[in-house]
């Protein structure tokens, strides 16, 4: 084979190589998914508080606001705060 026969050659076993991780990242079980059989619509922001990042989760089906915080291996998510903004809400008074 010549040399450019080789080089094709690669080039369609990286592409099935590429292809068939991209459709085992793709094909898994979706685990945050799994976890509940209620959807949950969640809106997510990240943010610096004192240099610590936290992650502020505002779950708009239940009116919950989470805080989380990452450990230092960057492996958790561990909760700092909880919050039901719905029942805030709904103690406000109309001037």
């Amino acid at each position: 084979m010549s040399g450019t026969k080789w080089i094709v050659v690669g080039l369609v076993v990286l592409n099935g190589i590429l292809g068939l991780a991209v459709w085992q990242h793709l094909g898994g079980e979706r685990t945050a998914l799994a976890q509940s059989a209620i959807r949950h619509d969640v809106l997510t922001v990240a943010g610096l508080t004192n240099g610590n990042a936290n992650f502020y989760m505002f779950d708009t089906n239940g009116g919950v606001l989470l805080v989380v915080r990452p450990d230092a291996n960057g492996k958790k998510l561990n909760p700092v705060a909880q919050r039901n903004v719905g029942d805030d809400f709904l103690r406000l008074k109309a001037p």
